[in-house]
């Protein structure tokens, strides 16, 4: 029988186990968060808890490892950033038991800490927000005419900054509202980016999904639009809905993706932009 690790939390690892079980998969599934619902599936032959698998990494790992005489050749899914990092880091030690369907860190870093990836949009001339980069007080107190407000502090770990602080990012109106919170971050030891906030409803972004496949060519494409999200201004997605293609967003995502040399799924985010003019412009927001 094909068997399936399933490591996350919440719907996307429900979604993920339903789809597994539904083609026949045995499968096994490690939860670190005693509210996580994804695991009670009908569809779940074992259940796992784990030590959080970035807190406690090398004891995450070191289950995998331990456990890997009744689990081998599993092929492993992470549904969750902090689950992917543990697992990319140690790749290498892993697949010497299952199979590892996340990227090498080298190729994960880029999407998962946020200034690599607009490095990369800057390289291939795709636009993305104003970003700044102080790395302290002081070079935040010499970058503060170039900053409009409102604006946000992103981080470049989400993932991290989530755990710490329950929210995607901090809001600023003002410079000492700015300085205020930077100075949490830095002591909480976060870094994050100075970022506008791009005007407009949710319904101007756009989720572009695609499989690109072992001859680099994409596969399979999947549109998305938000309706509603939680919290209203930046939060993430509650209903949603599919949409027939829209050439502009392909066009503008690919032209990212074929510069990467990449393979497997990726879910690049773009907001609409949309001027007095009736024309559209795009910015990326996010890849990964």
């Amino acid at each position: 029988m094909k068997k399936a690790i399933v490591i996350g939390y919440g719907v996307s690892s429900l979604g993920v186990i339903r789809s597994l079980g539904l083609k026949g998969f045995q499968i096994t599934a490690m939860y670190c968060d005693k509210a996580d619902f994804s695991h009670t599936s009908k569809y779940v032959y074992e259940r796992v808890k784990i030590p959080h698998p970035r807190i406690e990494e090398r004891e995450f790992i070191g289950i995998l490892i331990k456990n890997s005489y009744k689990w081998e050749g599993s092929l492993i899914f992470d549904t969750d950033d902090n689950v992917a990092v543990s697992i990319s880091k140690n790749k290498p030690e892993l697949t010497k038991y299952y199979k590892i369907v996340t990227p090498e860190w080298g190729i994960l870093r880029k999407f998962i800490e946020k200034k690599e990836t607009y490095r990369i949009a800057e390289r291939c001339n795709v636009p993305y927000p104003k970003t700044l980069l102080p790395k302290t007080l002081d070079e935040l107190h010499e970058i503060k005419e170039k900053i409009d407000y409102s604006c946000i502090l992103k981080p470049v770990l989400g993932h991290e900054f989530i755990s710490e602080f329950k929210s995607k990012n901090f809001k600023a109106d003002n410079y000492d509202e700015l300085h205020s919170k930077f100075n949490l971050c830095l002591k909480s030891g976060q870094e994050v980016m100075i970022q506008e906030i791009i005007p407009g409803p949710a319904s101007n972004m756009y989720n572009y999904t695609v499989y690109i496949n072992s001859e680099s060519c994409i596969s399979a494409r999947f549109l998305r639009i938000k309706v509603r999200q939680d919290p209203p201004e930046f939060g993430i997605t509650r209903v949603g809905i599919s949409k027939n293609r829209v050439l502009e967003v392909e066009e503008f995502a690919e032209k990212l993706l074929k510069n990467l040399s990449l393979k497997g799924l990726l879910l690049p985010s773009i907001r609409r932009i949309q001027e007095m003019t009736s024309s559209n412009y795009w910015k990326l927001m996010q890849e990964r």
